[in-house]
């Protein structure tokens, strides 16, 4: 299981986040940015029964995230309210409905 660490300095005009990427054998830094820099960069990525860690955010923050990461990935499981591990979505195209018998 990856890990990924993502930090927030807490400045409310000159927001950070950065990333700490910590893998089977890898581990590195990013700086990812502001809070729309993150939503992009849950969309954008692949995610496969990862962990996820968020440092130093809000409430108000971690609630937005939250909505925003369901809209795009599974939150497999709540670790604790700023712990999550999560995968990407399975799309079945062309299936509106789905029967059941």
């Amino acid at each position: 299981m990856n890990l990924y660490v993502f930090n927030n300095n807490g400045d409310k005009i000159n927001e950070k986040i950065s990333m700490i990427y910590i893998g089977d054998n890898d581990i590195y830094f990013e700086e990812i940015g502001n809070m729309y820099n993150l939503f992009d960069y849950f969309r954008d990525n692949s995610f496969n029964n990862d962990g996820i860690l968020f440092d130093n955010f809000t409430g108000d923050k971690l609630k937005k995230l939250m909505f925003y990461i369901l809209k795009y990935k599974n939150i497999d499981k709540v670790l604790s309210y700023n712990n999550i591990i999560i995968s990407d979505k399975k799309r079945v195209r062309g299936l509106k409905y789905a029967k059941v018998d």
